[in-house]
């Protein structure tokens, strides 16, 4: 099936969210901002955008985050079915929960890509991540996960079919504010 996407961003702010390029990228915002399905979109048209291979098949692997499971549930993974156009692939609630997307675009290429969803609550949650290949990663509400648990998933970012094999790779983000001795203030320090 071929897949068509509409979306409009609702202000400059998201609009330059998804256009930019950056390896590190954190939307942050007031609740019902729309920074979840600003994000969602923005890596549905990333997955879209990967340079085919030679057999016109654009691969990647990507990890969404969130702090528990139940939150992926109810919010993250229902947002990103909400984004996804019906029928570009399978959905599975695992353990992990996992959407293998494969579908046609009208350029004649193929999309050929897995979305996993990991709840990293806490410091050992890095155990989890460890030794993923991944494109990119979507860290969903990115205050409530621990700062070692993202310097490790950010670490596995590039890694799927070799570094500088994609046209983007990093981690992107969305949040509501945090608190002024949050970890995420001294990165934006």
């Amino acid at each position: 099936s071929k897949a068509q996407l509409v979306y409009k961003a609702q202000g400059p702010t998201l609009e330059r969210f998804g256009e930019s390029s950056k390896n590190v990228q954190i939307l942050r915002g007031p609740l019902g901002a729309g920074k979840t399905i600003a994000t969602a979109v923005k890596l549905f048209k990333l997955l879209c955008s990967e340079a085919p291979n030679k057999q016109g098949i654009r691969e990647s692997n990507w990890m969404v985050t969130r702090g528990t499971l139940p939150q992926l549930k109810s919010t993250t993974i229902r947002d990103w079915m909400s984004v996804v156009p019906k029928g570009c692939g399978s959905f599975t609630f695992g353990p992990p929960p996992e959407h293998r997307l494969d579908f046609d675009l009208d350029d004649g290429t193929r999309v050929v890509s897995n979305v996993m969803f990991i709840a990293l609550d806490s410091e050992k949650a890095a155990e989890r991540i460890r030794g993923a290949n991944l494109t990119g990663a979507w860290a969903n509400e990115i205050k409530q996960q621990p700062k070692s648990v993202i310097d490790t998933l950010h670490s596995r970012t590039g890694r799927f079919k070799g570094f500088g094999w994609h046209n983007w790779s990093g981690i992107m983000a969305d949040t509501n504010a945090w608190d002024g001795d949050h970890w995420l203030q001294s990165m934006q320090d």
